[in-house]
């Protein structure tokens, strides 16, 4: 296995002004040492980062007189490489103080306290790895020149760069009495967590007390939607929640569709709600049943995430924190915090359908960390040149995407290494306006992407052009967020008027303005699996809304059967003759006729009125006595295709009833409701 660069930070030492700072820490950056630009990584054509910070060392709780980190960085780059000394690598450190109560952290000249610098190769050829080194600190800024004021620019000279850059090219540099102790090694990248793989998971916090999902009641959820069935559009008022007396700001179905958590504030604290979903099938049980509350966090709470097994929560939240919370647990303090230098505006669960392995998060300071669960080491990813407000991953983990406020995206993939950035792009009607939220649409090659300029945007991911505009919902000073329908026919979003709006995906028609809330919807969250949406705001003594997409009698409806039930299929006299309980399952209409298979097919089903048969019929008589199926041949129609004919079949009827909510078919073919 390649070994990458090992830097160990053991503390400083003499730092001028030590009882002035209370929470330092330090970054380190693989870095050109005559330039100050940060490494490239071959066949990418932007510059990506090897960086990576330490822990807050909080010298008041230590009692400690000087910082003491005792932490090893993992810097991904291969060590080998980094010791030839025509690359000119160095290691360049940043100690800054942390500062969580102001989000304009980097504007201010005293949050960065010292800076210094380790070149890997010296002048005559010697390495300065593999033994402790002491390493001259440095005042921020550069001295000028016949003067003695000293000029801090803390914005880097050029986006490719670090803060301390700019100055590590200039010899106008000004001493400190003061040193940073590290050493320099080789060292194994870390195992399999940051990769697709995890690791076997490990309970983050174990304890006899129940925690909230072991407080649930015991009610078996009826969903009113199947899986194959379109969303619908909403229109009624299911539910209205308790947000507090500050309203909600953010919202999240968990991945079963059982919970809901709410980020809320309430006098001067910012709990995360939780509730317990029955189901729009439960006639006569309330909507949504309170669980409790997840308290830890001591300023907004931005952004959640559920894990995979809806076991783990993720918040990022205002106060410089990300709070991983094991909801098995007692709900009394978060089960890893994950202290940033700034606010923190998204966060991530990685892999998003597997046990997680990772966190991943978006900050004010333009930095995408990648937080180990099992080591909590975080690998820092750099290129943003503003701060990151939306954070989204593929269904697979494999890419990322990210997308600050000046109207850019990035693309990460997943590689042995860790992540790599693979692509940049930015609407060309969009830079320069902030990005409030990404979404990935849920089957097709899409990314929902929400712009500060009251107009969302639908971008392939294949060109990176947009395909589709949905205007009409109010954005230009808040953060709103949009989602797409679990379906995928549907873009919802909220909008500072307060009302909602819904939108045909493919078309961009508007289909319903709902009027719902008094006050601006800050978030959106749709149901994965029942015609449910929330809708909040983050205004005094505003409601979590939920509505759903029908009256007030909800019906169940049961799932198809898989294909492995359709043993006694037989086929008689030219009909397919299929059990009255399949029929059942599948919602065959008896005195559906000639519904088509394809648009330009001509293989069509009688359903005859005898129960349990169909019959397939082929108004070509060319190809009379013969079937056409999506990736098969045409052949005879024999018993043996039956069972491949029904699935194929099913899987029509779904895309038709996707379509029949899109409007009118291009054709003028109608297609029926499904009965109850």
């Amino acid at each position: 296995m390649t070994q990458v660069v090992g830097v160990s930070i053991t503390g400083a030492d003499g730092l001028e002004g030590f009882h002035r700072w209370h929470r330092p820490f330090v970054r380190a950056h693989l870095v050109r040492a005559n330039t100050g630009e940060f490494l490239y990584v071959s066949g990418v054509a932007e510059p990506v980062s090897c960086s990576a910070s330490t822990r807050v060392c909080d010298m008041g709780a230590g009692k400690q007189a000087t910082p003491q980190w005792r932490e090893t960085l993992r810097l991904y780059a291969e060590f080998a490489l980094c010791q030839r000394p025509e690359e000119n690598v160095a290691i360049l450190f940043e100690v800054y103080e942390h500062r969580a109560d102001i989000e304009s952290w980097v504007s201010s000249k005293d949050d960065i306290i010292a800076w210094g610098f380790l070149k890997l190769v010296g002048r005559m050829g010697q390495a300065h790895t593999g033994k402790p080194q002491r390493l001259q600190l440095y005042k921020p800024g550069l001295l000028a020149k016949g003067k003695h004021t000293r000029i801090v620019d803390l914005a880097p000279a050029r986006p490719n760069q670090p803060l301390a850059g700019a100055w590590l090219a200039d010899p106008a540099r000004e001493a400190l009495r003061g040193s940073l102790r590290v050493t320099v090694q080789p060292i194994a990248p870390l195992p399999p967590e940051l990769l697709l793989a995890p690791a076997e998971p490990k309970p983050l916090v174990a304890s006899p007390v129940i925690g909230i999902l072991a407080a649930a009641a015991p009610l078996k959820p009826i969903w009113s939607r199947a899986l194959d069935e379109p969303c619908g559009v909403p229109d009624t008022v299911l539910a209205r929640l308790p947000s507090g007396t500050g309203g909600c700001l953010a919202l999240q179905f968990s991945r079963s569709g059982l919970f809901l958590a709410a980020a809320v504030s309430e006098g001067g604290q910012y709990p995360i709600r939780v509730f317990q979903i029955a189901g729009l099938g439960n006639v006569g049980v309330p909507a949504a049943i309170p669980l409790g509350e997840l308290l830890g966090h001591a300023n907004v709470v931005y952004d959640l995430c559920w894990s995979g097994n809806d076991s783990l929560l993720l918040s990022a939240s205002s106060d410089a924190t990300a709070c991983v919370w094991d909801l098995a647990a007692p709900p009394a303090a978060p089960a890893l915090k994950l202290q940033h230098p700034c606010f923190v505006y998204c966060a991530r669960f990685h892999p998003p359908k597997a046990a997680p392995a990772s966190v991943i998060t978006g900050a004010f300071d333009g930095v995408v960390r990648v937080w180990s669960l099992a080591t909590q080491q975080c690998t820092e990813l750099l290129g943003h040149t503003a701060s990151i407000n939306a954070l989204e991953l593929d269904a697979s983990g494999v890419k990322m995407y990210t997308a600050d406020s000046k109207g850019v995206v990035k693309v990460w993939i997943c590689v042995e290494a860790g992540w790599r950035l693979l692509h940049s792009f930015a609407c060309h009607d969009v830079q320069g306006s902030p990005i409030m939220s990404l979404r990935c649409h849920p089957f097709a090659g899409r990314l929902l992407v929400h712009v500060r300029d009251s107009v969302v945007r639908s971008v392939d991911l294949q060109s990176y052009a947009v395909v589709q505009r949905y205007p009409g919902a109010l954005n230009n000073r808040i953060r709103v967020r949009s989602c797409f329908s679990p379906c995928g026919s549907l873009v919802l979003s909220g909008s500072e008027d307060g009302y909602p709006r819904v939108w045909n995906t493919e078309t961009g028609t508007l289909l319903k303005r709902l009027d719902c809330l008094g006050a601006p919807v800050h978030d959106v969250a749709c149901h994965p699996r029942d015609n449910i949406v929330a809708v909040c705001s983050f205004a005094p003594n505003q409601p979590i809304v939920l509505l759903c997409s029908r009256p007030s009698v909800h019906r169940q409806t049961l799932a198809p059967l898989p294909p492995s039930r359709l043993l006694s299929t037989t086929l008689l006299n030219g009909s397919m003759a299929f059990p009255a309980p399949l029929l059942e399952s599948t919602r065959l209409l008896q005195d559906t006729r000639l519904r088509p298979f394809e648009h330009n097919s001509s293989l069509t089903f009688d359903f005859m009125q005898a129960p349990g048969t169909a019959r397939a019929v082929d108004t070509d008589p060319a190809l009379a006595g013969t079937t056409r199926l999506p990736g098969t041949l045409a052949g005879p129609f024999s018993a043996a295709a039956s069972d491949e004919l029904h699935t194929a079949y099913e899987q029509h009827l779904a895309a038709m009833e996707r379509r029949s909510a899109q409007g009118p078919h291009p054709f003028g073919i109608a297609t029926p409701a499904r009965p109850s």
